[in-house]
């Protein structure tokens, strides 16, 4: 979902489904190396309905810590650059570039304790 703020009364500008395929490796220093395949998105509500995107695969990295309770983004080796071509509906398509220096904290929810 794209939300257009996170504030009271944020509102919804589109439902995305992704299909990004991935292998990874988990390294003896708990470093998770990630390589994701081409990915496709198609949107399914709200804006760019109907729109297909073409993600060109790229690398991540992520770090385990506090007992595989945290998984955090690990320092990149080098920004990636990854390419989106968009399938728009009777208008063509258009190409978007982006640098990629993700940072991100995942925190599991729920298990053992």
């Amino acid at each position: 979902m794209n939300i257009s703020n996170t504030g009271v009364g944020a509102s919804i500008l589109s439902i995305t489904e992704f299909s990004i395929p991935f292998t990874y490796v988990v390294n003896d220093d708990d470093t998770v190396d990630i390589s994701f395949g081409v990915g496709t998105a198609t949107t399914l509500l709200g804006s760019g309905a109907g729109n297909v995107i073409t993600i060109s695969p790229r690398s991540g990295r992520s770090q385990i810590a506090a007992g595989g309770k945290i998984i955090l983004s690990a320092p990149a080796s080098t920004i990636e650059q990854e390419t989106l071509v968009f399938q728009v509906p009777n208008d063509g398509s258009f190409t978007q570039t982006r640098l990629c220096t993700r940072s991100s904290t995942a925190a599991r929810l729920n298990g053992d304790d």
